[in-house]
């Protein structure tokens, strides 16, 4: 992988914890502690999508935070999590409808 270029999501991605993702695996010299946080957001939303019943408020969230739109009040944007980790937004959307689908 060469440095700065986008990290490949897994299809079946399982869990994974920020402190597992090496510094080669983000394309940096050194994790940051940035890349971590954006990584972390990622994280828990997905758990948030996967793990709990569709109709509860944290899956809505988690829902609209991959997918939108923006809530006016979100701290932190789908964009912004994956610019932090160095992931492509729009291959972490396809990811989230494959999951959806197969749900």
């Amino acid at each position: 992988m060469r440095a700065g270029a986008p990290l490949s999501i897994p299809e079946n991605l399982g869990t994974v914890e920020p402190v597992q993702w090496s510094a080669r695996q983000i394309g940096g010299t050194g994790t940051t502690g940035l890349s971590r946080l954006g990584a972390a957001i990622l994280h828990e939303a997905w758990e948030d999508l996967t793990r709990l019943p569709r109709g509860s408020k944290p899956y809505r969230e988690a829902l609209r935070f991959f997918l939108g739109p923006v809530h006016p009040r979100a701290a932190v944007s789908l964009e912004l999590a994956c610019a932090l980790a160095d992931v492509d937004p729009d291959h972490v959307r396809r990811c989230v409808r494959r999951q959806l689908r197969g749900r």
